[in-house]
Formats: C-alpha cells, structure tokens, sequence
C-alpha cells in the first residue's frame, strides 16, 4: 500500500541536513558518501537526526532520495531537481498522471465554483490532481478532489513538519489517507517563504501534465507559476466560464496559454491529454531553494 511507512534512513535524513549543494552531492552519490559523512559528523548532530528521525516517524513521514524508484520522473528531470522529498501519505499517486492547479488565495465565488468543477473534470478524466495547499484555488481544488471521490497531490512550500496537514469542513478525515498525498523538497522543519512558494510552483508544475490557472493577477506567484510552465513547455489552460478572464491569464494569453470559455471545452481538452501519452517536460527552472 501506498501509505505504509518506512523508516527514516538515518543517513540519509543526516544529509537533508546539510546546504543544498552539499545535501545532493552526498544524496545523489549515495551508499559510500553517505556513510561517510555519518561518520563525519558529532555525536551531538547524530542526536539531532535521531530526535528529528523519531518525529518523522510518528507522523507517518518517509524520505525518498533522488535516486529512489518512487522519486516521480517530472521531478526528477528538472535540470536541478531536489535531492530528496519528504512525504506523507499515499505514494502511489506519484505514480498517477496528474493535473495541476494554481491561482489566487482571493479568487472569486464565480472563480471558485469553476475551480471546483474542474477539478472533479480532472478527476473523472483520470488524473490526480495537484497544488499547493494553500487557500483559495489550491484549496478548492484540493477538496474538489477529494468530495468528487478522486485523489490529491498537495506541494508545500514548507518542511513537512511545518505544515499544518488538515483541511476544514467535511472532508477533514481525508487528510492524509489512501487519496491524499503531501510532499515537501525542504528541510523537514523549514518554515514558509515568498522563494519557496515559488519553487513548490515548480514542482507542481514538474508533476503535472497541465497547469490549470484561476484567476491570475498580471502580478505573483500564479501569474509566476504560468510563465514558468509555458518556459518549461507545459500547456497551460485558463478556463473562465462566467466571467471574463483574469488579467494574468490575459497577459499569458499572448505568450501560449489558451483560455478555455466552457465546461466543454475544457472537458474535451482533458479527453485529448488522456487519450495521448504523457510527456517529461525539461525546464530551466530551479528546481529547489532553501
């Protein structure tokens, strides 16, 4: 099962510990050059690990290094891809063809509705769908999911222990479960900052076929999130059905977006990315930041 937990490598958790650069030399090098670095460090750092080790452990957290045969394949053909995720929940879905969403925390009730329902379109296409986990579309689109009966990817733009994995009203119970997945490229006990939002961008985008954008200021990060994806040749859809189209969507508009005016539409869209093979988008973006 995709959420059965493992125990935290310590060695490998020791590493995560490190810079960046450090971090996925040591990762991507792997066996010996991990050893050594354990050895390497105080007996204090390896209390560290073991305490932070035991943490992770009670809350059903595991630790995939890049070299791991469930670390997803979009991530990990970034040209700078993350040397490790922190994950709670089902794995499995990393293996899903996947759909993913961005846009505004103060969306529109009107933005909102069609967030839900494209969302639960995804789902009925066959795709997981993805965000950030934060409020407004990336919420909505989270619960849409789940209430549709489909499954959930959420990127954090925090260490795993600094989320707060939970989600108000009915669905409450869902998070984490067989059809919720977190993952988190940053230290375990990171806290939330503008550049890693901006980088969780990345990753949604890495993991998705498609990026859905609502409501998208000329200005921030989803307008952020729709260059990147266009940069990094991921299609990018901007549905709009009872409103006119954001500024942002507006402006990405002129550089290869498509605006998508109906339910329709977008569901034959969804049908033509299902019915062909996915691709593994390259992209210059960073694909991690401390």
């Amino acid at each position: 099962m995709g959420t059965s937990n493992q125990a935290i490598d310590h060695k490998l958790l020791a590493a995560t510990l490190c810079d960046l650069r450090r971090a996925r030399d040591l990762i991507t090098d792997q066996g010996a050059a991990l050893d050594d670095h354990w050895e390497e460090i105080s007996s204090e750092e390896r209390e560290e690990v073991d305490f932070l080790a035991s943490r992770l452990d009670q809350g059903h957290v595991q630790l995939l290094g890049i070299q791991d045969d469930r670390f997803p394949i979009g991530l990990k053909s970034l040209r700078t891809p993350p040397p490790y995720l922190f994950a709670v929940g089902n794995l499995d879905l990393l293996n899903e063809r996947a759909i993913g969403f961005s846009g505004s925390r103060d969306a529109t009730e009107v933005a909102l509705e069609a967030t839900a329902t494209c969302a639960r379109e995804a789902h009925e296409a066959g795709f997981v769908v993805v965000a950030g986990f934060a409020r407004g579309v990336d919420g909505v689109a989270h619960q849409a999911a789940i209430a549709a009966g489909g499954s959930t990817i959420a990127v954090l733009p925090e260490g795993i222990l600094s989320a707060n994995l939970r989600i108000s009203g009915e669905y409450e119970d869902s998070f984490p479960g067989e059809n919720f997945l977190a993952i988190s490229q940053f230290q375990a006990e990171a806290k939330w900052m503008v550049g890693r939002a901006m980088t969780r961008n990345t990753t949604v985008i890495a993991i998705s076929e498609c990026l859905v954008l609502m409501s998208a200021g000329e200005t921030g990060g989803s307008y952020e999130a729709g260059k990147a994806a266009l940069k990094a040749n991921s299609p990018v859809v901007t549905p709009a059905f009872e409103e006119d189209l954001s500024p942002g969507a507006k402006a990405l508009g002129r550089t290869g977006a498509v605006a998508i005016d109906s339910i329709d539409a977008f569901r034959k869209r969804l049908g033509e990315m299902a019915s062909s093979e996915p691709e593994v988008i390259l992209t210059d973006e960073p694909g991690t930041l401390f």
